[in-house]
């Protein structure tokens, strides 16, 4: 319970919600900055590995650039997930810590502070963990089909390893429209602004979609001038050119459609749910898929990315689905009282140690 008289000391003021609606035009400038600032640097590092990869296909032999693009694939799988669904989290939790004036890493350094506001700092691990699972379950999907290209074949590995670059830059194009989504989404409904909400989903998906089809005009038009980037010999260069097209619709379209949906889903409080639909379509569809694509059906590297990009058409197809049936108005409310329950705990806590101070 709070008392009515922190009213008079200045912990608690009663807020009125004041809805303004946002334009479209600011809406998609606000979008398309964040997103930017999100991707670059994630941009910047797989600019990186394409190029080392590039100097390698040219420069070293082919053992040299399969154990090049391992090596990568598995460092960035240990350390990208957990960063960027800690990233997920922080501004998913940016509007209460603003509110409350509490600062989650100033709170680290005090042992005291630590005890002080355990719930919340429990109530920050519980939300990251399903953030981390959805990002480490898609790492874990590109990882399984890099294993499945190695048994088929050194270039076939090799041609396998040029898809995951790309697809890994290209990735964290929706992963960064999803955050941004999820923060904007998360807060405007969190303060009752639904229609704003709205029309952050329209526009970023709108965006994303535009986004896509300039890309795919791009790589029909240089798609020689790509293959020529990665292709160590003739026969990658070949097994590149028959995968191009699956890879571009189970990738560039239906993997970033899901993805960018994913984020919607998390702003209206679905994380746990995104993360456990992620993991059955991969295990149960995506993996079994192309595995069975790649080697019984001898589909080879086009059969991986059927099987992937199916797996993916699903996951997109379920995402809207839960988003089209959502009560928007109902999970606002629910965000407004979750906020409200832990911004009431945070001020029981701090009028406490008024209390014992004085």
């Amino acid at each position: 319970m709070i008392d009515n008289t922190r009213l008079s000391t200045g912990l608690l003021e009663p807020q009125s919600p004041q809805i303004q609606t946002k334009s479209i035009v600011l809406i998609v400038k606000e979008i398309t900055s964040l997103t930017v600032q999100t991707f670059f640097g994630y941009f910047c590092l797989q600019l990186m590995n394409a190029v080392s990869l590039h100097v390698l296909s040219k420069k070293g032999s082919n053992i040299q650039v399969a154990g090049y693009g391992f090596a990568n694939l598995i460092s960035s799988m240990l350390i990208l997930p957990i960063g960027f669904g800690i990233n997920q989290s922080l501004n998913q939790d940016k509007q209460y810590c603003f509110e409350t004036k509490t600062d989650l890493f100033a709170d680290l350094v005090p042992t005291m502070m630590i005890t002080e506001h355990y719930q919340l700092y429990l109530g920050f691990i519980k939300q990251t963990i399903p953030q981390v699972t959805h990002v480490l379950i898609n790492d874990v999907g590109f990882l399984t089909l890099t294993i499945i290209a190695m048994r088929l074949g050194t270039d076939e590995f090799n041609a396998q390893l040029a898809f995951n670059n790309i697809s890994t830059m290209y990735f964290r194009i929706p992963c960064s429209l999803a955050l941004t989504l999820m923060s904007c989404i998360s807060k405007e409904l969190g303060a009752s602004n639904i229609k704003n909400a709205k029309n952050y989903f329209k526009s970023g998906i709108s965006l994303l979609l535009g986004f896509q089809i300039l890309l795919i005009f791009s790589i029909i038009m240089y798609k020689d001038m790509w293959t020529k980037f990665y292709a160590a010999n003739s026969r990658v260069y070949n097994i590149i050119q028959a995968t191009l097209p699956v890879f571009v619709f189970g990738c560039f379209i239906f993997d970033g459609l899901q993805c960018a949906l994913s984020g919607v889903l998390k702003g209206l409080n679905h994380g746990q749910l995104v993360s456990n639909l992620t993991l059955y379509c991969y295990l149960g569809i995506g993996i079994p898929g192309s595995m069975i694509l790649a080697n019984a059906f001898n589909l080879g590297i086009p059969g991986l990315w059927i099987g992937f990009g199916f797996a993916n058409f699903i996951l997109m197809i379920f995402f809207l689905h839960q988003i089209y049936y959502v009560d928007w108005s109902q999970k606002s409310k629910q965000i407004q009282f979750n906020q409200e329950d832990m911004n009431n705990k945070y001020l029981d806590k701090e009028w406490e140690m008024k209390v014992l101070s004085e």
